[in-house]
């Protein structure tokens, strides 16, 4: 088997954001994602959500694939009946958006979530392994500055870390 063709058939491995990354805005609301945080294949789509839902702070973003393990899934078992859920789901779809990177690894922010971020020239993306977070400069030093250190170490106990 020569390289190419063992290329075209090994799998590739699922990219990993880490660390933390300030990167400009251009005037079109579109932020450079890192070399390393592109997929190396397509799809490079993303679903990008205003988080916490109700009460957003930053962007979360995640690959279409891990969007819908993690939410959509969940949200399609529940019964279309109850009315908690349908309230979540709303609220949810509401402050979502699909965004595709474009070929120079531009990842187009919603209208809303520039909104959130304010309009600094300067945003932080912030790894989460296998999903991250875009965050206004200023609200992510606030929130790193007041994070409960007891709690932490509570949860990295809880997860056997």
């Amino acid at each position: 088997m020569d390289k190419r063709q063992k290329s075209i058939t090994s799998p590739l491995k699922p990219v990993s954001y880490s660390s933390r990354h300030v990167r400009g805005m251009d005037a079109g609301g579109r932020v450079v994602l890192p070399l390393e945080w592109r997929p190396k294949k397509s799809p490079k789509d993303f679903k990008v959500s205003l988080w916490p839902v109700y009460q957003p702070e930053h962007l979360l973003v995640l690959p279409i694939a891990k969007w819908d393990a993690a939410v959509s899934q969940p949200l399609e078992k529940s019964p279309l009946s109850n009315d908690p859920v349908a309230r979540l789901e709303r609220l949810m779809q509401c402050n979502t958006y699909e965004r595709s990177l474009d070929n120079y690894g531009r990842l187009l922010l919603p209208e809303e979530g520039l909104k959130l971020l304010g309009t600094g020239p300067e945003v932080v993306l912030v790894g989460r392994s296998d999903k991250f977070e875009i965050w206004d400069p200023v609200k992510l030093a606030a929130t790193l500055a007041n994070m409960d250190k007891q709690l932490i170490i509570e949860t990295f106990k809880s997860l056997g870390i």
